[in-house]
């Protein structure tokens, strides 16, 4: 139907070759229609491919983040604090690096360095 509006064909103002200036058109909205229709149709099977792929790895990067980290989250010696926090914020762990080797000194330090952490991203938070 696009091609035909636009005069992508040529139109013979002949009267007997009017019945073929009519299937041309007929065909052109067809044919169009059929396209546009098996287009939609292929998009939407692929995106309901990648969707399952997706939710797939979503899952398995979720299933290795928590077998890797649940074993510090676990502890009870405040260690945790040497892996929780995002990386522009995660150089102040410098901060509670000379406490590592001392269990109960690590315990304080880390106590220290959450409410720290907690107050410093709550107001760069409030800040952005």
């Amino acid at each position: 139907m696009f091609d035909g509006v636009m005069g992508a064909f040529e139109l013979d103002p002949h009267p007997t070759k009017s019945s073929h200036t009519l299937f041309t058109i007929l065909h052109v909205f067809f044919a169009n229609v059929f396209l546009l229709n098996y287009l939609v149709a292929i998009l939407g099977s692929v995106y309901e491919q990648q969707m399952e792929v997706g939710d797939f790895a979503f899952k398995c990067n979720k299933y290795w983040y928590i077998e890797r980290y649940l074993i510090a989250f676990q502890e009870e010696w405040g260690y945790t604090e040497l892996i929780v926090h995002a990386p522009p914020l995660n150089i102040l762990q410098v901060l509670i690096l000379p406490s590592v080797f001392k269990q109960d000194m690590m315990l304080r330090t880390s106590k220290a360095f959450s409410l720290m952490m907690f107050w410093l991203e709550s107001l760069i938070g409030i800040t952005i």
